[in-house]
């Protein structure tokens, strides 16, 4: 049944937003089984990531699911 809701309304934040935290759990487990070189090189890609949300960077597609659901 909820599939069948989502499917009318499209999907929800929090929905979006655990299938994000899914994602980012499996990303950890694949991270944890890097060598140390590795580890260093995401660990630099995923810095910059962060920094750019933290100066303002915004999810666009959470964005979209949360203004489709004001509407």
């Amino acid at each position: 049944m909820a599939e069948i809701v989502q499917s009318l309304f499209g999907i929800t934040p929090e929905t979006y937003q655990q299938g994000q935290q899914a994602m980012v759990d499996t990303q950890a487990l694949q991270y944890a089984k890097l060598n140390p070189f590795e580890q260093a090189n995401f660990a630099i890609g995923r810095g910059a990531t962060m920094l750019g949300g933290a100066l303002g960077g915004e999810d666009p597609m959470r964005k979209r699911i949360e203004q489709r659901q004001q509407i």
